[in-house]
């Protein structure tokens, strides 16, 4: 999971980790937080794909190193949708990923 760690996005991480998953919402907007929508518009334009990408991959490694999961799946919405396309492309240990209406990469 991604985007900017509001509160929506905590709420679904904790309900995937409910099912018993190991979750890792990840913070692509550099720490920072979008409460409105348009702060999350202007976070956007600033974001750094190629930084994401390298966040992202991170966190996967950070996972798998110390949860020792042997499946990795990636999941989120909208602009996040997008991105974890963009993990699952860049990244050879993700099996799966799932967008909720994000931008897809041809």
């Amino acid at each position: 999971m991604s985007d900017g760690d509001n509160d929506n996005i905590k709420e679904m991480a904790e309900k995937l980790a409910s099912y018993g998953c190991v979750v890792l919402a990840v913070n692509l907007y550099n720490g920072e937080v979008d409460i409105t929508s348009y702060q999350t518009r202007q976070l956007i334009t600033l974001f750094d794909t190629d930084a994401g990408i390298e966040n992202m991959n991170f966190a996967a490694s950070c996972i798998q190193k110390n949860h020792n999961v042997q499946k990795l799946r990636s999941i989120d919405w909208c602009f996040g949708g997008g991105q974890s396309l963009n993990l699952t492309l860049n990244n050879q240990n993700m099996d799966a990923t799932v967008i909720y209406y994000g931008s897809l990469i041809t």
